[in-house]
């Protein structure tokens, strides 16, 4: 079973640096009332400027209603260089891009 959401749409608030930590704001949904957030990773791949965005949730214990939950949550992204990169989340059902540009 995957400990990863269903990603809907991420959001850029602010203008993104390079070389600093951005916030995104990402919003999706848990399978069950059971997940919450757990915590994000982010590889680089500098020969496509990608950057992978791996979310991770965790299922409490016990017994859930087969009830779509849907999140909002702040996550931080560091973009190495100036340029565009695309922002991929991985997502349960497919992965979520979005092309950014620093400066």
């Amino acid at each position: 079973m995957s400990n990863r959401p269903f990603v809907k749409q991420l959001i850029f608030t602010e203008p993104v640096l390079a070389g600093m930590e951005n916030t995104a704001h990402l919003i999706g949904e848990w399978p069950t009332p059971s997940w919450k957030f757990k915590s994000t990773s982010t590889t680089v791949e500098e020969s496509t400027r990608r950057l992978i965005v791996d979310v991770e949730g965790e299922k409490r214990p016990g017994m859930a209603l087969m009830v779509i939950q849907p999140f909002e949550q702040d996550i931080p992204v560091l973009v190495p260089s100036p340029g565009e990169w695309t922002v991929v989340v991985k997502g349960r059902a497919g992965d979520l891009s979005v092309k950014i540009t620093a400066t």
